[in-house]
């Protein structure tokens, strides 16, 4: 073989080794580029919101979360987002609030920080339709059942599938307002002046005896009472509007 059949070999074979490299680099940076993604504010915000759901089921509602920092988009490796909370609060949550969180994807932590955040949490609730005063009875005809945030109330809200005739409005509530259990007490079953069969009981013994009550009350309220005999005046718990419960 002559020395320019050599160097012509040597060529193809230099050329060969060259065009290999190039295309196995093309595919580390294409490979490479395939297993990022970018995880956004939004997206973030989103998990925290599942992660609150979770952590509260008690709360049987659904959490919605704000950044109020909202953070650039981030480049984050393929696989499965796992975001979990750090460091709740032990009492009730507030609308705005730190939460700290980690970021882990495929069970490799990621990032973990601290952010400000504010929340609601969305329930079923009835609103009201029309002005309700002190001692209207309640009925389903005047509330709507409505998807609403209950973070900021006061009192938590009355469950909608409550039986609304055994209630009736203890505080003014306006239009368009939540009904609340502070909004509502149960309707007295027994008024002043009521003659009713009054129950002491002692272990397996029951004495019955009748008594007059003295003010209005409802089922489960501590109710003052006079024995129609004795005339002694004594204490005790409604169950019925015909009978009370003396401990």
């Amino acid at each position: 073989m002559t020395i320019a059949a050599l160097n012509m070999k040597f060529l193809r074979i230099l050329l060969l080794i060259l065009f290999a490299g190039a295309n196995a680099h093309s595919e580390v940076v294409v490979t490479g580029a395939s297993e990022k993604k970018t995880f956004s504010s939004e997206q973030l915000a989103m998990h925290l919101s599942d992660a609150l759901t979770r952590e509260f089921p008690n709360e049987q509602g659904t959490f919605r979360v704000t950044l109020l920092r909202p953070q650039a988009p981030t480049s984050i490796p393929e696989g499965p987002i796992e975001v979990s909370l750090k460091g709740l609060p032990t009492t009730t949550l507030r609308s705005r609030v730190m939460l700290k969180y980690e970021l882990k994807i495929n069970g490799q932590l990621i990032k973990a920080e601290s952010i400000p955040t504010e929340i609601q949490l969305m329930k079923e609730v009835l609103v009201s339709t029309r002005r309700l005063n002190r001692g209207e009875s309640l009925s389903y005809a005047d509330f709507s059942l409505e998807i609403k945030d209950v973070m900021g109330l006061h009192q938590p809200p009355l469950d909608p599938a409550s039986d609304l005739s055994i209630y009736e409005i203890n505080y003014t509530l306006m239009h368009g307002k939540i009904l609340t259990n502070r909004s509502i007490r149960k309707k007295p079953v027994v008024d002043r002046g009521d003659i009713v069969d009054g129950w002491i009981k002692r272990g397996l013994l029951q004495i019955n005896l009748k008594v007059e009550v003295m003010e209005e009350a409802a089922p489960g309220q501590l109710v003052r009472v006079k024995n129609i005999r004795t005339k002694k005046y004594m204490r005790g718990v409604v169950q019925d509007e015909n009978s009370i419960v003396i401990p």
